[in-house]
């Protein structure tokens, strides 16, 4: 054997590793070998692929089920969300009928027919605008990245 070259390696089985222990008695039970005579030590190429294919379909469940959790987790606060929304809107909307009509009932007989229509629209839109602004403020504060879940 020259220097360039490396020593044939092979697979230790287990009576060679028996054969190089010398006296194993006096180890006592920490020496024992699994496995029989003439058996290799380490797992086929084979079954360790499918353990590694095993792991990664359990990893995979593992993170779907995550990600199932987590969006269910946001559907509720999202449904409550929708709903301040959609309430905020219909109001928003009545406020804007109620400007129409007011300025409808403003340009007709040129009475205080404005104020009382500046008072209705003013506070529909007002309390509407709470509403959507209060849904905002909710859907900024869902737990949608995982350090606030």
């Amino acid at each position: 054997m020259t220097s360039d070259k490396q020593p044939d390696a092979k697979t230790p089985v287990n009576d060679d590793i028996v054969n190089r222990r010398g006296d194993s008695d006096l180890l006592g039970d920490r020496t024992a070998v699994p496995g029989n005579e003439g058996e290799t030590l380490e797992k086929p190429l084979s079954e360790q692929f499918a353990e590694i294919i095993e792991d990664a379909k359990t990893l995979a469940e593992i993170e779907i089920a995550y990600y199932r959790a987590k969006v269910e987790a946001n559907v509720g606060a999202t449904k409550k969300i929708l709903a301040y929304f959609g309430f905020g809107l219909a109001l928003i909307t009545a406020g804007l009928t109620a400007l129409i009509f007011g300025l409808l009932l403003t340009l007709t007989p040129y009475i205080g027919a404005g104020a009382a229509t500046a008072v209705v629209a003013g506070s529909s839109l007002l309390v509407g605008g709470a509403f959507i602004v209060n849904s905002i403020r909710r859907a900024k504060g869902l737990p949608i990245d995982s350090e606030k879940l």
